[in-house]
């Protein structure tokens, strides 16, 4: 509400929603309607009518969070990072994103003003937002249960051949499927790549996908992580084989890792050196302050008396032999010096 002179006040229209924790809620922990476990924000990404047209920057609506997860707005927004506009958000159909740090971005459609104190309604009843847990999300300790009975944990990062961050790629343990029995319903074998290429997988308690035994500890097991590159469809997919996963534990999916540095004579760092090897035909390129790295595909087996070679800008070369790659592992190559 806002009071205008000394007499007159007027009121916004309230949307409210629930935002729900699906893990937590898997989970049985706070409550059947879990809360979620940080603070979340919401952006408008695009309308959609009277007016089909993205945003960008997205608008982001002003918003309370209730301890139990209710999000309540007036329309109110501001333009990227830029201070809160005292106007409501224009009449029409437009696509919401709720964001956490402890979430993946989850898209729902949002017509204002809307038609009611809590929408969108489903079939007339109220259609909660589901948030699906992020690489920061606050896993459970999986080491909680004796024998190895928790869910089991497995983390990992997908790059560039360069080192840059893949963002929503596709990760999942394909071979899991189906659990038995189907339902309760558990969606976290699959998920995405975060902002830093970052992922996590929270498998369920072994007995759901055929591995009986409740008095002792299983031995490692072998698994397939699948991991399907953008733009969908179409994207390549990597399957990286033979994973060893402790049930029960937290685990991680390393990455075959070349690093090095270039410097001029000197020590002088070099940027944008072509970084190249004898291995395969991927390639690299030095930063600013000389330093590379090199992502090999996931599947890559060991090999020695690899041959690094350096191509700088003005065509010199300087070249390391005798590299040796170890699988699931980061090698440091010597610096290479250019004249």
């Amino acid at each position: 509400m806002t009071v205008e002179g000394r007499y007159r006040a007027t009121h916004r229209p309230a949307f409210a929603v629930a935002a729900v924790d699906l893990l937590a809620q898997a989970l049985a922990v706070r409550g059947p309607l879990a809360p979620p476990s940080c603070a979340l924000s919401c952006a408008i990404v695009a309308q959609l009518a009277p007016v089909a047209r993205p945003f960008d920057p997205p608008l982001m609506l002003e918003l309370r969070q209730g301890a139990n997860g209710a999000l309540v707005f007036d329309g109110r927004y501001r333009i990227g990072d830029g201070p809160v506009r005292d106007v409501a958000l224009g009449d029409g159909s437009y696509t919401a994103e709720l964001r956490g740090d402890h979430y993946r971005p989850q898209q729902f459609p949002l017509t204002w003003p809307p038609a009611a104190l809590r929408t969108p309604l489903v079939g007339g009843a109220p259609d909660d937002v589901k948030l699906m847990p992020s690489a920061a999300y606050p896993y459970p300790d999986v080491t909680a249960l004796p024998f190895n009975l928790g869910p089991t944990l497995l983390r990992g990062s997908v790059f560039t051949a360069a080192g840059e961050p893949v963002v929503d790629a596709i990760v999942d343990v394909p071979a899991l499927l189906p659990l038995n029995p189907p339902a309760p319903a558990w969606p976290f074998t699959e998920t995405r790549t975060g902002a830093a290429g970052d992922w996590a997988l929270l498998l369920p308690d072994r007995r759901r996908f055929g591995i009986a035994g409740e008095t002792t500890a299983p031995p490692q097991q072998s698994m397939t992580v699948r991991i399907q590159y953008p733009p969908f469809p179409g994207g390549p997919v990597v399957n990286v084989a033979n994973v060893p996963v402790t049930l029960g534990r937290e685990n991680a999916v390393p990455n075959t890792v070349l690093r090095g540095q270039v410097t001029r004579t000197g020590g002088r760092p070099l940027g944008g050196v072509a970084i190249t090897t004898s291995l395969n035909a991927l390639a690299s390129r030095t930063r600013d302050d000389g330093r590379w790295a090199l992502y090999l595909d996931p599947n890559q087996l060991g090999a020695n008396n690899i041959a690094v070679k350096a191509t700088a800008p003005d065509g010199s070369t300087v070249t390391q032999n005798g590299v040796a790659i170890q699988h699931g592992a980061t090698v440091v190559v010597p610096t290479l010096h250019l004249p």
